[in-house]
């Protein structure tokens, strides 16, 4: 299994975007930032959190970078053999994992600072975007074939005090018909 796939992709993109592509600051500066958790880096860390666009938020280049860090663990552990003969198979689910191991992680380039859970399965960072809707477009529109073990997409709605059963219910089942509407395969609500 695993965890934290929309921190790495939000990771590389911070990379690419602002070591390569516009050159704002250099590998050296930004890795000086994360030994420092950002705290020797406040701009650079507002920078990253409000500047580079993060899987789930709507921005095709972001669902582009998650797309090939997809293909490419599926390709990795494809080449292996398991116990059994089989190849092995992809999954991105944590089972709370994500929480532990974040706790023992350092800063990431994303901007997520150290001890802090890392995203669970394939789930967008709650940052990523204010349109929920952004979220479900990009995990549906992931290879499920890339995630042949499992595909946990989880999701924390929290409904208006003055939202009735009725309500609830009615945009639950809106969000569900629109994710699997778009190819999505798996959803879980907390």
């Amino acid at each position: 299994s695993n965890i934290g796939l929309a921190d790495v992709t939000d990771s590389l993109l911070a990379i690419k975007q602002l070591v390569f592509d516009e050159q704002k600051i250099t590998f050296p500066q930004l890795k000086q930032a994360i030994d420092s958790d950002f705290r020797d880096a406040p701009a650079l860390h507002a920078m990253i959190r409000n500047k580079v666009p993060r899987f789930g938020s709507g921005d095709e280049a972001s669902l582009a970078m998650c797309r090939r860090i997809t293909d490419a663990m599926r390709a990795c552990w494809r080449r292996h053999t398991n116990h059994r003969g089989g190849k092995y198979t992809v999954g991105y689910w944590s089972m709370s994992q994500h929480v532990a191991y974040g706790s023992l992680s350092g800063t990431l380039p994303s901007g997520r600072l150290a001890g802090k859970a890392f995203t669970p399965g394939l789930t967008p960072s709650p940052e990523a975007s204010k349109n929920f809707l952004d979220n479900l477009t990009a995990v549906a529109a992931l290879n499920p074939e890339n995630m042949d073990n499992n595909i946990a997409f989880n999701v924390k709605l929290t409904a208006k005090p003055s939202d009735s059963r009725e309500t609830i219910v009615d945009h639950m089942h809106a969000y569900v018909k629109s994710y699997f509407q778009q190819g999505g395969m798996q959803m879980q609500f907390n």
